[in-house]
This record gives C-alpha cells, structure tokens and sequence, in this order.
C-alpha cells in the first residue's frame, strides 16, 4: 500500500497483479483480495488464478491433495491458449475462483472512479491506443465469457 500511494505521489503508473486461489484460500479471504486492490492508488490490474505448474512444490501439493483437475497439458488453457483454472478446493472450486478472477475485474475497472481515471489519463496517441485496446479486450473477454 505504501508503495503504491508513493508511486502515485510521484506520477508512476502501476500496475497490480493479484492471486486468486492459493493454498488456505476461502471466499472471503478471495473478497478481500478484490477489497484490497481497490483501496489501492493504482492505474490498472490483473487477477488471476493460482496455476499449479508441473515440477512446482505447489503442483506437488495439489496433487497428493487430489485437487488438481488437470492431467495433461491441453488441460491447462483454453481454446485460446489462456490459462485456467485447474485446482479445485475444498469450499472454493475453479468455477469459483474464475468467478473471481471476473469479479475482481469488474469491480476494479466498472467503478466511476477509475472510468474517469483510466480516461482523463491520457498522455500521447499511443496511451489513447493503448487504452482503447484493452477497453476493446476487456469486453471482448465477458462478451466471449457470457457466450459459454
């Protein structure tokens, strides 16, 4: 928190990245993950699921666990190549991590505050680009999610 109140003290961008799914986690510890990130002065944001990757000590865990529901490598990202979920906890299955992975991004980017924020915030052609893009991925990411 300090960090970033500094950062955005001195003019820098951040971008956070948060975890969503990881050894001990419930739902109301995956709540205040989403809290917060938006308490935070930060520009943009990414959550994401735990992965268990093969050869990690957490894959490892997983796996004598019995709650990886993944077995081969095509298990672990989508059509699109896009990681998923592949761990299923007692209390938080990966339906509901990815429901807040989506949960943490709406939160975060649909808030009046960062609207305004992400849109009076714009330096150069590039920024604008840059900005229209992930507007465009963004909805092309729920707009595809609502389809399933």
């Amino acid at each position: 928190n300090k960090f970033a109140s500094l950062a955005h003290k001195a003019g820098i961008r951040v971008h956070g990245c948060f975890m969503v799914g990881g050894p001990g986690e419930t739902l109301d510890t995956a709540r205040e993950t989403i809290k917060f990130a938006k308490s935070l002065p930060i520009d943009t944001v990414q959550f994401s699921g735990v992965c268990a990757y093969p050869g990690t000590e957490f894959y490892r865990w997983c796996k004598e666990r019995d709650y990886l529901v993944a077995s081969d490598w095509p298990d672990w990202v989508d059509s699109k190549l896009e990681q998923r979920t592949i761990v299923n906890f007692p209390g938080l299955s990966s339906r509901k991590i990815d429901g807040f992975v989506d949960r943490g991004l709406k939160e975060f980017y649909l808030r009046p505050k960062q609207i305004w924020k992400i849109f009076t915030h714009i330096d150069t052609v590039s920024d604008f680009t840059t900005k229209i893009y992930g507007l465009g991925s963004f909805i092309k990411y729920f707009k595809e999610k609502h389809k399933k």
